[in-house]
């Protein structure tokens, strides 16, 4: 993060279940569509110098934007569409900060999952 490693702790199994359950059903969708590719976690370089990186519980590339970045190593720039499942205890200030970092880095869409409110914020 700006050039700094942080650590962060792992996620609880609730918050990994979450996760491959919505990425299950974006992985359907695109079985119909064809309209790109999505996968959990992989880090995605969302500025340069300082370098920023993050990297999404979920995510979505179309076929039109993968061909735009890196197979090698991270992905340069955002996705498409980003998936936060917050967990219990996130600041707000920090999840703010993720969805501003992927859209001002071209992200279409960030969808935030709050597990304990049942809701999604778009």
């Amino acid at each position: 993060m700006d050039g700094e490693v942080r650590e962060e702790r792992p996620a609880k199994p609730g918050h990994g279940r979450i996760a491959g359950e919505v990425f299950f059903r974006i992985r359907l969708g695109l079985e119909e569509t064809g309209r790109g590719v999505a996968g959990v976690e992989g880090g995605f370089i969302l500025r340069r110098d300082p370098d920023r990186v993050q990297s999404p519980d979920v995510w979505f590339l179309s076929h039109e934007r993968l061909k735009e970045v890196a197979r090698e190593g991270f992905y340069e720039g955002a996705p498409d569409l980003a998936v936060e499942v917050v967990s219990p205890g996130e600041e707000a200030e920090g999840v703010l900060a993720k969805v501003r970092d992927y859209l001002g880095a071209g992200a279409k869409a960030v969808r935030l999952g709050y597990p304990e409110l049942k809701a999604v914020e778009v």
